[in-house]
């Protein structure tokens, strides 16, 4: 991974993208109002269109190589995410979630605390 793919990405993917959440549709905005040049791809696990293009399944199912990944998911689904782009070699991602640390002593456990912890990717 290097600085460059976060933060001038060539292409990106918005995982969890819904035409409900906030987070989903300021994110496209922003990339959109700021003329991200590269492709963005949406994910969300149900496919169909989402912000009037169409989502893709998973990050598997998409045919290119993806430099940046918005996380918008529950907390409890981050983790699989992080695992699956690793495999992929996606490097960077921006997490939007709440239910952390912020949430009480529950949501400290999902937050990473060693190489070895579950958020380890080998």
């Amino acid at each position: 991974m290097s600085v460059r793919e976060l933060f001038n990405p060539r292409s990106i993917a918005l995982v969890g993208a819904t035409d409900k959440s906030g987070w989903s549709i300021s994110t496209l905005g922003n990339l959109r109002a700021h003329g991200f040049p590269g492709p963005v791809h949406l994910v969300n696990p149900r496919g169909g269109v989402v912000h009037g293009m169409p989502a893709h399944k998973s990050l598997t199912d998409i045919a290119e190589p993806v430099d940046l990944a918005y996380v918008m998911v529950p907390t409890t689904a981050v983790l699989g995410v992080l695992r699956e782009g690793a495999k992929l070699g996606i490097g960077c991602y921006v997490i939007l979630t709440a239910g952390f640390g912020e949430s009480g002593e529950e949501g400290r456990g999902w937050r990473p605390r060693s190489p070895g912890s579950p958020w380890s990717t080998g």
